[in-house]
């Protein structure tokens, strides 16, 4: 959350997987949260990225193609403040699938993003957020993340699920207990 940089104001790269992450708040000149350049994959699933800026690619910039290609699955792209959602430059393939871009200052479906919106089960919606403002980065009841709740992935799209306590940034108490413990937290 709320890095700086140059290029990919959180993360800077020939190659990441990211599973469950968040970006929220992070800006660069390209890539507000991530700048890849193209050598290997560049993956997310099931990723949250919120409020990130960058000239190009507010939240994602990819560089050059070498014929990898950047992959989104189940992943929201959302409000960044400056900069379509992902941009990339020419020849780098784009797989993505049941993605929600929205919101973005420069653009959700655009560009190199043009055809894929209506293909392969991608969306544009508002994820509807317990709380951005607070980090707070699960989904109401009615998000169209949701399964059965407009989603036409039929999946979780997005780092969290509904309710609260998806708090980014936020001081957590954490303990260390036995799967005894954690059991007979659960029995009746």
């Amino acid at each position: 959350a709320d890095n700086v940089g140059g290029r990919g104001g959180a993360i800077w790269g020939n190659s990441t997987t990211k599973i469950h992450c968040v970006l929220i708040g992070n800006s660069a000149e390209q890539g507000g949260a991530i700048w890849g350049n193209g050598y290997n994959d560049e993956v997310s699933i099931a990723c949250t990225y919120a409020l990130n800026d960058a000239e190009l690619g507010g939240a994602i910039y990819a560089q050059t193609g070498y014929g990898s290609p950047v992959v989104l699955q189940n992943t929201v792209i959302v409000f960044c403040t400056e900069g379509a959602g992902v941009q990339a430059s020419d020849g780098v393939p784009l797989l993505i699938s049941c993605t929600d871009i929205f919101g973005n200052a420069g653009g959700d479906w655009v560009g190199c993003l043009s055809e894929q919106g209506s293909q392969n089960e991608n969306f544009s919606a508002d994820p509807l957020f317990y709380d951005l403002p607070g980090g707070d980065l699960t989904v109401n009841d009615t998000s169209p993340c949701l399964p059965g709740s407009g989603n036409p992935c039929l999946e979780i799209v997005g780092a969290f699920g509904s309710g609260c306590g998806g708090a980014v940034g936020a001081d957590v108490e954490r303990q260390l207990l036995s799967w005894g413990r954690i059991k007979a937290l659960y029995r009746e």
